[in-house]
């Protein structure tokens, strides 16, 4: 008699590759002792803590300052026949509807695997009760973060950056919504995830409308070797819930971003008004141009910061040289960059300055030293973009060159501030530094070394106010925010153009984090004539600055400039800590409106805001003075509104602006509207 071989057990399907489930998997790995991929992991043990512990110490993520803001739940995963083992990591924030996760592999089994793959979330919905939409930041240079919406159908859809960063083209943020998205009302659901280079965002909806939805690093540019022991630990996400708009999403991941993600001394503090040298002088840079054509006119003005951009080190002229070369020009500087902030700082102003520390240019006395220094794969060609290459930051001797050279730069002279520029992404991710079997990762061991390097220096230099910057707003993140507060927008600055920008940028990051400056008109890159009232406000939207030759401006536009720094000085606080109420859309107007753009900051005591209102299609005149309903007021509470620039005042009940709102009236062509809004009593 032939006795039965015992069957193996069977299992529900689940979210690895290859096990039943025929979805986009959770993880791909491939163990090296037998070639196989499979991987389906059970439950075996879970456990609770207060608080948020520290992970990986080594990676940016959200924190906490007590242990009674949070609790975190761990539940470990294991595979009983090759003893891999997955811990996932849940902290729950008590004050918000936002749950962060992470993902940590843990090769227990005996042999070697290869993980290919690894998301740091996925998530499965049920049928809707109307309809998936996708919502997500998409754009290019000078188009960044634009809120762009899709109805979900059978198949896939996705968001990805292959580049290295996480890229002008798509932000590592998305939204589904059971219905339309929509500002104040409905179910909706928020993915954003803690990481600087390539990732991907998936929804797939499958024959019976049940959606799974994954986000995590891009699997093409992504392998990691785990030997016996090894782990990997993947980057943080965090997942927001709103029932009432997207608009009370953007409110809570507000607040945490503010306060339990960006960190340092800059985090609860007034930022300082500010001057960049570019669109001024461009490489045409020298310490006599700085003081008297910058700083002096300057002074006179209010402003608080002066800020040397590019063309200040080696030999450059241009941008086909001296990236890495990081010393001042002897002939722009013959005192060095401490001679130049000494005679600002002589003036009652800061003096900062723009570095690309990342970069080098072939043209360099730094790639003359160090030519294998560039990411390069062997002798196939180089790209090069801007004239320039990408160091490669996987290497720890490339990672001490930048900690040493920006460091020797901020201890040269008294600088308060760096802009840190990122101008090109990664191409030929290949390092000499590391073997054959290792080449799949080094496009995240590059992100990883940068954020080695940045937090390095953020330590280093407390007082330093770091601002992120990639060819504009290539690299807006959640990552980068935990090193440094705020972000260069977009290289468009533009008003008219911005208010799309800072509006999609505001879906998924605070106003704290938007830098924003008032340029020249016409403007550089689009040649569009606004108004300097309007330039000002929507930079008043954002960390407030200019960008512009102070000495070509007349006494009434020097006049404007002093009266934009005087509301800057009183509303700052409730742009930079309040909560925002996005009212018009210029994305999806109203066909009996006109293309109205509109915004306000609340107080979180609800006694002051501040309310915003644009004319964003620029060439149509507006006649029928659409009506502002406000937001986020106490109905309780008098208010009162006062336009400093219009001399209009007003007296209404919370209750009334809340519902009947306020008049606009446009009288031309890219006009805007502003109004301060302070509680008076109760009634």
């Amino acid at each position: 008699m032939t006795k039965e071989a015992a069957r193996p057990p069977t299992r529900p399907p689940a979210a690895d590759f290859g096990s039943g489930d025929f979805r986009f998997p959770s993880f791909d790995l491939r163990y090296e002792s037998d070639g196989s991929r499979i991987a389906p992991l059970q439950f075996r043990s879970y456990e609770i803590f207060s608080g948020k512990p520290a992970v990986d110490p080594a990676q940016p993520a959200y924190y906490v300052e007590a242990s009674d803001e949070a609790t975190t739940l761990r539940v470990d995963l294991w595979d009983p026949l090759t003893d891999l083992r997955m811990e996932l990591w849940y902290t729950v924030y008590h004050e918000y509807d936002i749950i962060t996760r992470r993902a940590v592999v843990v090769n227990s089994s005996p042999g070697a695997v290869t993980l290919r793959s690894i998301m740091s979330a996925t998530v499965d919905l049920p049928n809707a009760k109307h309809h998936y939409t996708m919502s997500h930041l998409s754009g290019s240079w000078a188009r960044e973060r634009l809120l762009t919406s899709d109805r979900l159908h059978v198949g896939t859809k996705s968001i990805h950056s292959r580049r290295g960063a996480s890229s002008h083209q798509h932000n590592p943020f998305f939204i589904i919504s059971d219905g339309d998205y929509s500002e104040h009302s409905g179910d909706h659901y928020a993915f954003s995830l803690v990481y600087a280079g390539g990732f991907l965002g998936h929804a797939e909806m499958t024959q019976t409308g049940h959606l799974r939805l994954a986000m995590g690093i891009d699997p093409m540019t992504f392998e990691w070797n785990l030997a016996s022991g090894d782990a990997f630990i993947a980057p943080e996400i965090a997942l927001a819930y709103s029932h009432a708009g997207v608009g009370e999403i953007s409110r809570q991941l507000h607040r945490l971003m503010r306060t339990r993600l960006v960190r340092g001394n800059f985090r609860d503090r007034r930022r300082p008004t500010l001057v960049n040298s570019w669109e001024a002088m461009y490489f045409d840079v020298s310490e006599d141009r700085i003081v008297e054509d910058l700083a002096i006119p300057a002074a006179e003005l209010g402003i608080e910061l002066v800020v040397l951009d590019d063309g200040w080190f080696g030999e450059r002229n241009n941008d086909r040289s001296s990236l890495g070369d990081w010393w001042p020009n002897p002939e722009k500087f013959p005192n060095g960059l401490a001679g130049v902030a000494e005679r600002v700082r002589a003036l009652g102003l800061e003096f900062g300055i723009w570095m690309e520390p990342e970069m080098i240019s072939v043209d360099s006395d730094l790639y003359r030293a160090h030519p294998d220094w560039p990411l390069h794969v062997g002798q196939r060609p180089r790209t090069e973009s801007r004239n320039q290459l990408v160091l490669d930051l996987s290497r720890p001797d490339v990672r001490d060159f930048v900690v040493d050279a920006v460091a020797a730069v901020l201890t040269s002279a008294n600088i308060s501030y760096l802009k840190w520029d990122f101008n090109r992404h990664l191409t030929e991710a290949g390092s000499a530094y590391f073997g054959a079997a290792q080449q799949g990762e080094i496009y995240h061991r590059f992100v990883l070394g940068v954020y080695d390097i940045m937090e390095r220096l953020v330590t280093a230099f407390p007082n330093v106010l770091f601002e992120s910057c990639s060819g504009g707003g290539g690299r807006y993140d959640p990552a980068l925010l935990y090193y440094m507060p705020q972000v260069w927008t977009s290289d468009n600055t533009d008003a008219i153009a911005r208010l799309k920008i800072q509006y999609g940028t505001s879906v998924a990051y605070p106003a704290s984090t938007m830098s924003a400056h008032v340029t020249k008109s016409p403007n550089e890159q689009n040649g569009r004539t606004t108004t300097l009232a309007t330039r000002g406000l929507v930079a008043l939207g954002g960390v407030f600055g200019y960008e512009l030759d102070l000495n070509v401006l007349d006494s009434q536009e020097q006049a404007q400039i002093r009266q934009q720094l005087a509301l800057h000085n009183r509303i700052e606080d409730v742009v930079r800590t309040g909560d925002v109420y996005r009212l018009f859309s210029p994305y999806e107007p109203d066909p009996q409106q006109p293309r109205l753009t509109s915004w306000m900051y609340v107080a979180a005591d609800r006694q002051r805001a501040v309310l915003f209102a644009f004319n964003s299609d620029y060439y149509e005149l507006v006649w029928n003075n659409p009506r502002v309903v406000l937001r986020g007021l106490d109905p309780a509470a008098v208010y009162e509104l006062y336009d400093d620039v219009q001399l209009k005042r007003y007296t209404l009940p919370g209750a009334v602006l809340m519902s009947a709102g306020v008049p606009v009236i446009f009288n031309r062509d890219g006009s805007s509207l502003f109004y301060e809004i302070v509680a008076q009593s109760k009634k």
